[in-house]
């Protein structure tokens, strides 16, 4: 019987140091990835605070072109490939309205003007084509005593101003 008592201390024993061992490998993984969360942490506040810096210049950049656009006394929009306003000013309206002899309230309706046929089957042919260069027109249009010059650009994605 004292060997079955020394036979189970040794089993006892030997399992509690198989834990301490588990416990103590699996300590170090632990603490290993509380590091590597940590520093994960730092990065990504690094990074947003770099994004939010950038979102702060972005913003203050976009005022600055708005305000040039406002002062240069010349109407612009951007638009999507898919042909959606990205960004117009109020000149551009004034503009389309002036040729239209209509009262546009966006610059999408540029689209619906006869006066820019020209330009839409320009538009038409260049977007249509695989090869990614930039692409210019410039057409004149005479109207209600006005001469008025429209260029149009095609960007390499396909959008255009």
């Amino acid at each position: 019987m004292e060997i079955a008592v020394y036979i189970l201390i040794f089993a006892v024993v030997a399992v509690l140091i198989s834990c301490y061992m588990v416990v103590c490998r699996y300590r170090k993984s632990i603490a290993a990835l509380q590091f590597e969360l940590e520093r994960a942490q730092t990065e990504l506040h690094s990074v947003q605070s770099n994004l939010d810096a950038v979102q702060a210049d972005l913003r203050m950049e976009r005022e600055k072109m708005f305000a040039h656009l406002k002062l240069s006394k010349r109407g612009f929009a951007n638009y999507s490939p898919q042909r959606k306003e990205i960004l117009s000013n109020e000149l551009f309206i004034q503009y389309i309205n002036s040729i239209s002899n209509k009262r546009c309230s966006y610059s999408e309706a540029v689209f619906d003007i006869p006066e820019f046929g020209e330009i839409l089957d320009f538009l038409d042919d260049l977007q249509c084509r695989a090869e990614k260069k930039l692409e210019t027109k410039t057409i004149q249009i005479s109207k209600n005593n006005r001469i008025l010059f429209v260029t149009c650009i095609i960007f390499y994605d396909k959008s255009f101003a």
